[in-house]
């Protein structure tokens, strides 16, 4: 009688050569670069300190998808605050807090039927919005000024798009939103701050 380490062994080493007869590894997914905003000139605020916070928690459960974009959206979020803002004063505080970084993946559902196998269907929508609100403190901690952003953006996928492609599309989407969310946040500092900014 064959003993069962034997067939173990068996499958253990069956398995391996499968491994490698596809290629070994599967391929991994292409990284993306980091959203930073340092290529421009920071907004310099008349305060001694700048604390960013962030107010907004991620959520892990579908149909949530933020940390799990090409780059994590409380991510990206954070890096404007802290890329953005410079304290160039001797008193008083800046408060940068993230109160949203929301992506959402909603399955649409599909035509089915004879039809479906003629047409290419689009089979998943991606809702994301993002949002700052800066804050000038005095030395007691009162809020004197606020300037807030939001940006939102919204986008479909085909079903015969692959993990690569769907990547290439979000992350094309992230930079997107976050340019339109660095846009509205400067003209409101800019604004709404008047001389405690530079």
């Amino acid at each position: 009688m064959v003993p069962v380490s034997f067939f173990r062994a068996l499958l253990v080493g069956v398995l391996a050569g499968l491994l490698v007869a596809c290629g070994g590894e599967p391929p991994r997914r292409p990284s993306y670069a980091d959203l930073r905003f340092i290529d421009q000139a920071p907004l310099r605020l008349d305060v001694q300190r700048i604390d960013v916070v962030d107010e907004y928690r991620p959520v892990f459960d579908p149909p949530h998808v933020e940390m799990r974009l090409p780059v994590p959206l409380p991510h990206a979020a954070d890096n404007w605050a802290r890329d953005r803002l410079q304290a160039v004063g001797f008193k008083g505080t800046a408060l940068a807090a993230i109160i949203d970084a929301t992506a959402v993946e909603i399955q649409l559902k599909k035509q089915g039927g004879l039809g479906a196998m003629f047409t290419t269907e689009a089979d998943t929508q991606y809702e994301v919005r993002v949002g700052i609100r800066v804050e000038i403190k005095d030395e007691r901690g009162l809020t004197m000024r606020t300037a807030t952003g939001f940006a939102e953006r919204s986008i479909t996928m085909l079903e015969d798009l692959s993990l690569d492609e769907r990547d290439r599309m979000l992350y094309k989407m992230e930079v997107e939103l976050m340019g339109e969310l660095d846009r509205q946040l400067e003209t409101q500092v800019r604004n709404n701050f008047a001389n405690l900014v530079q």
